[in-house]
């Protein structure tokens, strides 16, 4: 599994498309790294999702990963009162057009129990290679 700061560390530096793909089990929803169709970079799997707000596909501008969602309300304030109802680990999504993290339409969110980081075909010895 990889870390998330590796992943935010790569999607900071270079234009990275995160889509939804299948997701290998019930309950569970697969994020894929890549750019413009090509490149395998890595999956995110998130299982026993109890929030989430994400378009289909966008390009990272930069993530967010907290384990108090009430944290969430300083970078959007939509999200101000989801820790009255979820406790999960949280992750902030910024689109790269987004300037700053209160617009709405320019940010995400999920929130699940359990998140997995995991290298894709592109991924190696710690880094992408494509």
């Amino acid at each position: 599994m990889l870390d998330f700061f590796d992943i935010r560390a790569f999607c900071l530096s270079r234009e990275v498309d995160l889509v939804l793909a299948p997701a290998p089990a019930p309950f569970t929803l697969c994020l894929h790294g890549e750019f413009d169709g090509l490149g395998d970079f890595f999956s995110m799997l998130a299982k026993d999702v109890e929030f989430v707000e994400l378009a289909g596909g966008f390009t990272a501008g930069d993530l967010q990963m907290t384990r108090n969602v009430g944290t969430l309300s300083s970078l959007s304030p939509k999200w101000s009162q989801l820790s009255t109802t979820y406790s999960g680990l949280a992750i902030a999504f910024r689109t790269a057009d987004g300037q700053s993290w209160g617009v709405d339409r320019e940010t995400f969110v999920l929130i699940a129990n359990h998140v997995e980081w995991h290298a894709g075909r592109d991924w190696r010895d710690g880094h992408p290679t494509a």
